[in-house]
């Protein structure tokens, strides 16, 4: 490495560490293995998950490299690897902010050979005169936001590598029962192969009727009608999230309203009885607590409630009525946890709904606590996994924004740019 290159190098980690150190605790890594520059680990230990952070520093139009690699495996693209490229442009510091995904879909890929060594793939950043406004979404994003995308890659990891773990386990110790279970999940995903995303959907769903008592990582074998990373649908957060482009544009060509209204016919062309199987669909849905669709290609949120006539006084209706002072007026803090856990577990996101994110943790923990103790043990899951979801959006609401604080100085607005 040349004594230029070095000094590159210094720079682009130093930025990096000014923009990461607060908010978690970094570990330098020597040599640089599988594109580590870094490790990011949450304070507090709060994940087993560590955030992969490649950092560089460019001049002019000089090319940056990425081995492939180190963005995307068998499992698919990364979800815990992301790079920052830094520059000085015109006497100005410049950042450019990538996802694994963003590289994968953004930068150019190019085979490359060292010496007598084999051919390697590598993703190619270059800020030439071609690319320069494909690359500018991902310039000057804010140091918050930086830090949130890399927490929630973390947290995403983390899920996705529980349920590799599981599924791992699973294998290791299976039973008879477990393989006749599997074995009918097999068929039913080789008679719906075929068919229609509407077919499909109505025949799966048919099948696990009850699946908001599935947890969330079965979900992915029941209705995403794919076992890697690269498609998947599953249950988080009364929302169905998933990056199945299907199931996005079969919802895109309905109207959900006191019923399911088809907006394109020539869509669902070939569906015997679509208007009874929509319904159906959505119906079973509703009746699950799903009441949003989540595509995450393209961080879109699709409403899926059907709206109904029944004059019905609870939190969660009035609150879908827009009635807010009264819905929150029926939330009481009882310490007294009894009764249908569900009932409760509804009762918590009501005020997940209402932004009261603490007491919808505490609240999460004494349903667990009497889950545990009933031996309710699906509630005991969904009341666990809803409480670190509150515990992360309390954690949030309560981190200050940056360019809130620095409205609030009495300071020139060219201060404010040196700050920020």
């Amino acid at each position: 490495m040349s004594y230029t290159q070095e000094k590159h190098g210094e720079k682009g980690e130093a930025r990096t560490k000014n923009i990461l150190l607060d908010h978690f605790v970094l570990h330098k890594v020597i040599p640089d293995i599988e594109g580590r520059d870094f490790m990011a680990e949450l304070h507090n230990n709060a994940s087993p998950v560590n955030a992969i952070i490649q950092s560089k520093y460019f001049q002019d139009n000089n090319e940056v490299i990425i081995r492939k690699e180190y963005v995307w495996d068998a499992d698919g693209v990364k979800t815990d690897f992301f790079a920052l490229l830094h520059a000085d442009i015109n006497s100005n510091e410049v950042l450019y902010f990538f996802t694994a995904k963003e590289i994968k879909e953004n930068w150019r890929l190019s085979s490359r050979k060292k010496g007598s060594s084999k051919r390697i793939d590598y993703y190619v950043f270059r800020l030439n005169k071609r690319d320069s406004n494909k690359y500018e979404p991902f310039r000057g994003i804010s140091k918050h936001e930086i830090n949130r995308r890399i927490e929630e890659g973390i947290w995403n990891t983390d899920e996705f590598q529980n349920q590799k773990n599981i599924r791992l386990i699973k294998e290791k110790f299976k039973n008879p029962t477990q393989q006749i279970f599997e074995t009918y999940n097999y068929e039913l995903f080789n008679r719906i192969k075929d068919k229609h995303i509407v077919d499909k959907l109505f025949i799966a769903l048919n099948e696990y009727k009850d699946f908001r008592r599935i947890i969330s990582w079965r979900l992915v074998d029941k209705i995403s009608f794919s076992q890697n990373r690269h498609t998947s649908t599953h249950y988080n957060q009364f929302t169905l999230r998933t990056n199945n482009s299907e199931i996005l544009d079969l919802f895109n060509n309905i109207e959900i309203g006191k019923e399911v209204k088809i907006k394109k016919a020539s869509f669902f062309k070939g569906v015997e009885n679509a208007n009874f199987k929509l319904n159906k669909i959505v119906e079973t849905l509703n009746d699950n607590l799903i009441f949003k669709l989540s595509y995450q290609e393209k961080n879109v949120t699709v409403n899926i409630l059907r709206t109904t006539e029944i004059n019905c006084n609870c939190p969660d209706c009035l609150f879908d009525n827009l009635a807010f002072y009264q819905a929150h007026t029926l939330l009481s803090w009882d310490n007294t946890v009894q009764g249908d856990l569900w009932e409760w577990m509804q009762h918590a996101f009501m005020y997940f709904k209402f932004g009261e994110f603490k007491k919808a943790m505490d609240l999460h923990v004494r349903i667990s606590e009497k889950a545990k103790e009933n031996k309710e043990y699906v509630v005991f899951f969904f009341a666990k996994y809803n409480q670190r979801l509150a515990a992360l959006r309390n954690w949030e609401s309560n981190y200050p924004d940056l360019n809130i604080e620095l409205d609030k100085l009495n300071i020139s607005p060219e201060k404010k740019e040196i700050l920020n």
